[in-house]
């Protein structure tokens, strides 16, 4: 009772110490004669003071006292070690100073097996996060070089090995001067770090023929020394073959893109495909993109522009060429009672005068290809009812079948006339037309490209002259005319008109007299775009002056409408050599 007693009053002759009770080690407070004047609960657990005698507790405060007054001043703070009950403990002391003068010793005391057991976990843990750094360092596909402050080789990871060929035996504790002086290096970028203090980058030839890219960076501690060079290291002949492989594989791109624009430009000509105009460049543009999906495409256009001509293009630029066929129907030149019929197809015995053995419908018949429906708006509302299921179904149904057929068919619709009109005037569907209309294509109309005339006359003449064996050409005056002709019937009628030239006219020019009636005397932008001079101009005028004169402003006009010389004088009816000496005399 005496000793507990005794404790209690040494715990309370300090209550302000009492906020130690509540860390999580052993806290004794001495005063300047070392007397115990204060000890917390983590520290009664460890030396047993709320049961030791008056005696013991004396005994621990003259081994304190015995300990202290050996240390000088600057040694307080220190690490030291004092045995009590058989215990040998680990304590340092932090001074408490009041106006500079000492007034109390804080002791932290520690058990010595704790420590050994705090220290092993702590080494165990350091080893743990040394090995998960060598790792991450190892794992990185470029190689990783660490020196210390003096350039000895303190580590470097797999990649390093790889790109340098070096074996870690031949470098590993090495100074990096060494191995430079020793051959094994032609110069070293982690020296030139440490000459230099700052980042640097170069490029290495390692002896095993491979070229490193390095750059190195300096750590530096706290007061400024230079205590590790990081190194980088990347295979720059890796790199210098993926960039010629990639350089090789742009050029292979290049050449496919080349021999795929030949193979285009060829289909073009041979499917009619000619033009100049940025409008039709647009068109063919589109029409090449959406032929590498399926989505349903709406062309419009005025009659006679191509629309049916753009169709098959996209079917035959498309992964569809080679799996099924390109089937087309002009909805408004079948009549409706036969029009489901064709579309659908019907079974034996599905109406009178059917076909015994019944009949594939062309949509069935173009599965895995394209359907192609001209005049859509033409096509009847019922039907347009079915034809929006199998867009969204997939399927067909014949004409007196039980049993849906599927179909993978895509779909193009053109027109001439306006849907949204139509579908107002409850002509057409609505959900059809959206269904139609995902890609729209508008293809202008001749009169709104009139660049693209001259190349079709000259193709449309090569192709008519190859199929009638003839070899007619166009006066000036007949290509003036052509020019200026309005076009209403569009890219149909000029090869319409051109045909009928080549086969109605005698001789090997084709004459303004010559044209169809309808082409002469209708639809001229111009009666007369070649304008004469006035009387007072002329009147004194010879006449092979104002033959000059006329033949000078012809020229000239020609050539703003023509691209090029050889053009030009085709048109004109001349040889390439004429026409310079002709603009070189009139100045042109």
């Amino acid at each position: 009772m005496k000793t507990k007693n005794f404790t209690k009053k040494i715990r309370n002759l300090q209550i302000d110490f009492s906020i130690y009770d509540y860390l999580p080690f052993a806290i004794l407070v001495l005063n300047i004669q070392n007397k115990i004047i204060f000890y917390n609960q983590e520290s009664d657990l460890i030396l047993k003071l709320s049961t030791c005698s008056e005696y013991e507790f004396k005994k621990l405060e003259f081994t304190f006292n015995s300990s202290l007054n050996s240390l000088g001043q600057d040694k307080l703070c220190s690490e030291h070690k004092i045995s009590f009950n058989n215990q040998t403990y680990t304590y340092n002391v932090f001074p408490v100073y009041e106006r500079n003068l000492l007034k109390y010793k804080i002791i932290i005391l520690f058990e010595n097996q704790l420590c050994e057991n705090f220290c092993k976990e702590l080494n165990l843990s350091l080893t743990r996060e040394n090995n998960v750094l060598k790792k991450i360092i190892d794992s990185s596909y470029d190689g990783i070089y660490i020196t210390d402050g003096d350039g000895k080789t303190l580590y470097f990871n797999d990649a390093f090995i790889r790109i340098s060929g070096f074996k870690r035996e031949e470098a590993l504790g090495k100074k990096v001067q060494d191995l430079v002086a020793q051959g094994y290096l032609p110069k070293s970028c982690s020296w030139e770090v440490i000459k230099q203090r700052k980042a640097v980058s170069m490029t290495i030839d390692y002896p095993n023929g491979i070229e490193g890219m390095l750059s190195g960076n300096p750590v530096f501690d706290e007061n400024g020394n230079l205590i590790r060079t990081i190194l980088n290291v990347r295979d720059m002949s890796e790199l210098n073959r993926l960039n010629e492989e990639l350089k090789n594989a742009t050029a292979l791109t290049a050449s496919y893109k080349q021999q795929l624009k030949e193979v285009q430009l060829e289909f073009q000509k041979n499917n009619d495909i000619i033009y100049k105009s940025e409008a039709m460049k647009n068109v063919i543009n589109l029409a090449l993109k959406v032929s590498t999906i399926d989505a349903p495409v709406l062309i419009l256009g005025e009659s006679g522009c191509g629309k049916d001509v753009i169709a098959k293009f996209i079917h035959d630029i498309g992964d569809r060429f080679k799996k099924g066929n390109f089937l087309k129907i002009n909805c408004g030149a079948i009549p409706e009672t036969l029009l489901e019929s064709e579309l659908f197809g019907y079974e034996k015995g599905a109406f009178t005068g059917a076909i015994n053995k019944g009949k594939f419908g062309l949509l069935e018949l173009a599965h895995h290809g394209t359907f192609f429906l001209d005049e859509i708006g033409d096509l009847p509302l019922n039907l347009q009812v079915k034809l929006l299921d199998v867009l969204q179904e997939k399927k067909i149904k014949r004409l007196g079948g039980t049993k849906y057929i599927p179909v993978d068919v895509r779909i193009i619709a053109a027109t001439n006339k306006n849907l949204e009109q139509m579908i107002e005037q409850g002509k057409f569907r609505l959900d059809l037309f959206y269904r139609l209309n995902v890609i729209q294509i508008r293809i202008p109309p001749l009169r709104e490209r009139s660049e693209d005339i001259v190349p079709l006359i000259k193709h449309f003449l090569e192709k008519i002259n190859k199929k009638y064996k003839t070899k007619k050409v166009l006066s000036p005056q007949s290509l003036e005319r052509l020019l200026n002709y309005n076009w209403p019937g569009n890219v149909r009628e000029l090869y319409n008109v051109l045909e009928r030239s080549v086969v109605t006219t005698e001789g090997k020019q084709i004459t303004l007299e010559e044209f169809p009636v309808n082409n002469r005397n209708a639809h001229d932008k111009n009666t007369n775009n070649l304008s004469l001079p006035s009387n007072k101009c002329f009147e004194n005028l010879k006449l092979k002056q104002f033959t000059d004169l006329m033949e000078k402003q012809y020229i000239a006009e020609t050539l703003q409408k023509t691209k090029t010389l050889k053009e030009a004088a085709y048109f004109l009816g001349i040889d390439i050599s004429t026409l310079v000496r002709k603009k070189q005399k009139y100045g042109i």
